[in-house]
């Protein structure tokens, strides 16, 4: 069927065609298929390799994780903070060896996100209501100087949401948080999505204090205004939330997946003004599937979006471009069928991130997994066929 979004853009989705899809794929190898208005079943390869196990305990859910640019890789296991270095050297404050997990100072409660901020190395960390930074080195973040090593608090404990100090600022109910492309942190909190300043600094037109923490998205919970200014519309409560490397915001709520673009341009087959709340169409048509969804996030360095909806994996291409090595058209929607390894289930927990070099990071439980290189595709037409091609080596 064809959807039309209030911006008159029409997307494509098949979605009469997922069910059936859904059965199938759950029997057939490592493939993607594509979703038109009647596709044809085809398959290439998009092979996993098992990265780590972190615990031997099949039951542990998902709790949040965070991938470095050299591919460190820091992780919760039952209310912990582990650490695994991919060389060996100093990291917050001690010689590590590569490829040993190791506990790092961490806030007591529940772990709801975990980041590092580019070739620095700091690590960010949220609880339910709190925001911290782990520096890797001494440095001044969110206007204070902080010491190697020695975690720190940055904000949390207050009532208000938008221009106030970060200590005095309202950010319970957070269930993400991720960094902005220039190192400031975004959180979703509740039905809003706020910034907290790691220095002063411009965010969507806005002139930020360093350690202030400012409203960005959301101003209470109820059903947002397709095409409204982001700050003046309710939203649902947040699920997840990513920035690509523009700045642009994107998240998800029981209501959709939105996008806030910090720069205006054409993104998923539509147009978009900066600063307004705009309604991601063919991705949003998934909330009629069953069961439920339960939406997690992660986006490329192009912009092309991954979301871990309870009925599957898929890829949302942000512009006509290439991920995984494959051509992608934009707008379009793109059902990927795992490997049995890390299959999905109606009940499928997941969470999702890109490394440096836009390699899939996916967390199931206790097992972590990556995609291997593809070799050179092209996605076919409606109707394609694609020659067989033999899985490249594991990881």
């Amino acid at each position: 069927m064809s959807m039309s979004g209030s911006t008159g853009i029409k997307v494509k989705i098949g979605l009469s065609n997922l069910t059936a899809l859904f059965l199938l794929s759950a029997c057939s190898s490592t493939n993607i298929s594509k979703v038109t208005p009647s596709p044809q079943p085809w398959a290439i390869p998009l092979p996993l390799s098992e990265w780590l196990q972190t615990r031997d305990d099949a039951k542990l859910p998902s709790g949040p994780f965070a991938v470095s640019l050299n591919d460190s890789l820091a992780f919760s296991e039952a209310g912990s903070l582990s650490f695994r270095p991919s060389t060996d050297g100093v990291y917050y404050g001690s010689e590590r060896q590569a490829k040993q997990n190791v506990n790092l100072p961490a806030p007591s409660g529940e772990l709801r996100g975990l980041a590092f901020e580019g070739s620095s190395k700091n690590l960010f960390i949220a609880t339910a209501d709190r925001v911290y930074v782990l520096p890797q080195r001494d440095s001044q973040i969110g206007g204070q100087n902080r010491s190697a090593g020695q975690l720190a608090e940055l904000g949390g404990g207050g009532t208000g949401f938008d221009d106030v100090p970060a200590a005095q600022a309202d950010l319970s109910g957070i269930s993400r948080l991720t960094l902005s492309p220039e190192g400031h942190v975004l959180l979703a909190s509740s039905c809003r999505v706020l910034i907290l300043a790691t220095r002063d600094d411009s965010f969507f037109g806005r002139r930020m204090t360093a350690g202030h923490v400012y409203t960005l998205a959301g101003n209470g919970c109820g059903t947002p205004v397709n095409g409204a200014a982001a700050r003046e519309t309710a939203l649902g409560y947040l699920r997840d939330l990513v920035s690509d490397r523009r700045g642009n915001l994107l998240f998800s709520d029981q209501n959709g997946y939105w996008m806030v673009p910090q720069l205006a341009g054409n993104y998923f087959g539509q147009s978009f003004q900066v600063g307004r709340l705009y309604q991601l169409s063919a991705a949003s048509a998934l909330q009629t599937t069953a069961p439920a969804p339960a939406s997690r996030l992660a986006v490329s360095s192009e912009g092309h979006l991954i979301l871990a909806h309870s009925s599957g994996l898929y890829l949302y291409a942000a512009r006509n471009g290439r991920l995984f090595n494959l051509q992608l058209e934009a707008g379009t929607l793109y059902p990927l069928v795992v490997s049995a390894s890390a299959n999905w289930s109606a009940s499928s927990e997941a969470r999702l991130t890109f490394n440096g070099t836009d390699r899939l990071v996916i967390r199931r439980g206790n097992h972590v997994f990556i995609n291997e290189v593809l070799p050179d595709r092209t996605l076919p037409g409606v109707t394609p066929s694609p020659s067989p091609s033999s899985s490249p080596s594991s990881r």
